[in-house]
């Protein structure tokens, strides 16, 4: 169950993700990493979305699927999606696990939609704790966490891979850079 600040900060996910591109109640959605599928509950119950997750972790999997969800334990690059299928790619927690950040940008660019968008959340070392403690850092975690982005960072990665970036910034209370940004 999910405690208050966790509930607020998962309803303002579901809002970012909906404006993202499904503003007219349709389209297709990836969830990369779903964890528990809180978003993709959220977003199944909304009528003419359709929505499928890949995680790589077998553990919430038979639960997820008994509640009807499309998803499956897989990496982008495995799944071989068609060219051009989802409208918009949500990534929380996701892209500073990756074994390689280029190879996965561009198969999240490949299966995206035409001017679609991506969603993405990361852990962001410019934050005031992340800075003051170093590597004492509770998100400094490798070899868990590869990559690490600041907005800066962000916003060159995604422009030198066919993304307009239309916001990329850090949460004011917490370490998580956020990041939008768009197919072109």
């Amino acid at each position: 169950m999910l405690g208050g600040i966790e509930r607020r900060c998962f309803r303002g996910r579901r809002r970012r993700v909906r404006r993202c591109r499904l503003a007219r109640g349709r389209g297709r959605v990836l969830e990369i990493g779903y964890a528990h599928g809180n978003l993709l509950k959220a977003l199944q119950r909304q009528d003419g979305i359709e929505v499928e997750g890949i995680d790589y972790s077998e553990g919430p999997l038979k639960h997820l699927k008994s509640l009807g969800l499309n998803v499956s334990v897989a990496s982008i690059e495995s799944k071989n999606y068609p060219d051009a299928h989802f409208d918009v790619i949500v990534g929380l927690h996701v892209l500073e696990h990756v074994q390689n950040p280029i190879r996965f940008i561009s198969e999240v660019r490949r299966v995206l939609s035409p001017g679609g968008r991506i969603y993405f959340q990361v852990p962001c070392p410019t934050y005031w704790r992340a800075r003051l403690q170093g590597t004492r850092w509770r998100a400094f975690t490798p070899p868990w966490h590869l990559w690490y982005f600041s907005p800066k960072a962000m916003r060159i990665f995604l422009s030198q891979h066919g993304f307009r970036v239309m916001s990329a910034h850090r949460l004011s209370h917490r370490a998580h850079l956020t990041v939008t940004a768009e197919k072109i």
